[in-house]
């Protein structure tokens, strides 16, 4: 058996030294097992408090540059939340973008069973959306993001989380429907919808609880769901400042520290 126990221990001291990794120590995983795995390591190496998780690779796009067919998930850690308009510094192994996503905040848990969930259940565990970015790097070697196997063992490429204020009666609204633009310093840079989300963002939370049932796991009241990306990546620079709007879901924004 494979032991990934150092792979995964070195991307925990990368993440929290905020540091780059050269290389992974026992190579690369090469398959989604392998990834799972060692990120499974990591997340205990790392600690702290989960208080949910991001998906990842929900729109065809994410896909087509990932190299995959199908969402990946990583965990969300209380340490690397944010408040909106907050000023984060950019890590030492540098800052890939922000992914201006729809967040969910769950009010009752999703807990593990056997009959997959339908996509009425995991709505009605929604008591909140929020406007957020995901901030978003890798560890290991830039060229290496293009790999979703990868991307997947190195805490599914997340940096950190912020999240603008809840929108309660979010029932009221289509977010398949709801436009979605981002800007950089006032200037617009990118733009897009909910629909970018596998269609619509509780078809990324459907996904995400029955993947997570189908091991044994599941989610918790209070968990925070970072359901992807709805118009790219964001690239951002230090000095520079990013908001994302999300229409009658308000705004989300962030500052890029040295």
């Amino acid at each position: 058996m494979v032991d990934f126990r150092d792979a995964g221990r070195a991307l925990a001291e990368a993440r929290r030294e905020q540091k780059a990794l050269g290389e992974l120590p026992g190579g690369l995983p090469t398959d989604e097992a392998a990834a799972y795995a060692i990120q499974a390591v990591a997340i205990d190496a790392y600690g702290g408090e989960r208080v949910g998780y991001k998906i990842g690779a929900t729109s065809p796009e994410a896909q087509a540059m990932l190299g995959t067919d199908h969402p990946f998930r990583a965990p969300l850690f209380a340490a690397d939340c944010h408040e909106d308009g907050a000023s984060i510094a950019v890590p030492g192994y540098g800052l890939i973008g922000l992914e201006p996503e729809f967040a969910l905040r769950l009010g009752k848990g999703l807990p593990a069973r056997e009959k997959p969930y339908d996509l009425e259940e995991v709505r009605a565990a929604v008591a909140a959306v929020h406007p957020a970015f995901e901030i978003i790097g890798i560890r290991l070697p830039d060229a290496l993001f293009k790999n979703a196997i990868v991307v997947t063992a190195d805490f599914g490429a997340n940096v950190g989380f912020a999240a603008g204020a809840a929108v309660r009666d979010w029932q009221g609204h289509d977010m398949s429907g709801i436009a979605v633009s981002a800007s950089v310093d006032g200037a617009d840079v990118a733009a897009g919808s909910g629909a970018k989300v596998m269609g619509h963002p509780l078809n990324a939370l459907l996904w995400l609880v029955n993947d997570l049932a189908s091991k044994g796991e599941g989610l918790a009241a209070g968990d925070w769901i970072s359901t992807g990306t709805c118009a790219g990546i964001v690239q951002v620079a230090p000095g520079q400042r990013a908001a994302a709007d999300f229409g009658p879901f308000g705004r989300v924004s962030l500052s890029i520290g040295g």
